[in-house]
């Protein structure tokens, strides 16, 4: 539930205008790399994706780097549905 926090706390300094124009395009990426790892965690843990699989959509969405992408796959097999509570 901490994750929820940070990004409300997010949304909310900016609600309030405490990020410049400067700091929307690295909260928009980093809400859509969340969004994306919410995506790849749900078909992971639905089987409609393998592990390898999703290794690749990091490696071509991201340009992560295959143990890069390795490493936060594993991270989503082992605390499934983490990703995803960052939105509750």
């Amino acid at each position: 539930m901490l994750e929820g926090w940070a990004i409300y706390s997010e949304n909310l300094l900016n609600e309030l205008g405490y990020y410049d124009e400067e700091m929307q395009v690295p909260l928009e990426t980093y809400n859509l790399l969340r969004i994306l790892r919410m995506k790849i965690d749900l078909e992971l843990q639905t089987n409609k994706i393998t592990f390898e699989e999703a290794i690749s959509i990091l490696i071509e969405q991201l340009g992560y780097s295959y143990d890069l992408a390795k490493s936060e796959v594993l991270w989503y097999s082992q605390e499934a549905t983490t990703p995803s509570s960052y939105y509750l």
